[in-house]
């Protein structure tokens, strides 16, 4: 997404949001939508920043696999065409309902540090992450949620290996082979 529209959907975003009495609040959907907007349009473009963060839980995180990338597509075209001003804003509304709950559905809940790992095993790609050099990433970033994260990278991949989405279904996001991790599809 180019710059020159991200003031459209910014403002279109503000409008939507109006009636909440928080000034900041209002800021902060709009920028953390803004910013997603992006990380979507990359997504499109080739790139694999498919951990998305929640709006209103700041230590929540979702991954969402390459395959379910049509949903994201179809949330760009919406967002389009709420900048657009399209004279009926109830089927967009309806259309969005739909598209959320559909990401939802699809989306794989995750904390900050299982995001942060999966985003440092996803960087390595094709090269692979080996376990200690993933300790050593997190260490080097030197806060406490990293070096946290570091102490309980085991359990952390185990979680990503076995990973489930909100409907369910198992869906890993990582594996292991000749003791290197991978992402899958995110």
């Amino acid at each position: 997404m180019e710059p020159q529209e991200i003031d459209p959907v910014r403002k279109a975003v503000l409008a939507a949001v109006a009636d909440l009495p928080d000034a900041e609040t209002r800021a902060r959907i709009a920028d953390e939508i803004v910013r997603d907007q992006r990380k979507e349009a990359r997504a499109l473009a080739g790139g694999k920043d498919l951990v998305l963060s929640d709006l209103l839980k700041e230590d929540r995180f979702y991954a969402i696999h390459n395959d379910d990338v049509e949903i994201l597509k179809e949330s760009v075209a919406v967002a389009a065409a709420i900048c657009s001003g399209l004279p009926n804003p109830v089927a967009i509304v309806g259309g969005l309902v739909l598209l959320l709950y559909r990401i939802r559905k699809k989306s794989i809940p995750l904390t900050g540090p299982e995001a942060l790992v999966l985003k440092l095993i996803a960087e390595s790609g094709r090269n692979g992450s080996s376990r200690d050099g993933l300790r050593r990433s997190l260490s080097d970033m030197r806060s406490v949620a990293c070096v946290r994260a570091g102490k309980n990278l085991d359990t952390i991949i185990k979680r990503l290996q076995n990973a489930r989405r909100r409907d369910n279904t198992v869906s890993p996001l990582i594996e292991e082979r000749d003791a290197k991790l991978y992402s899958l599809d995110v």
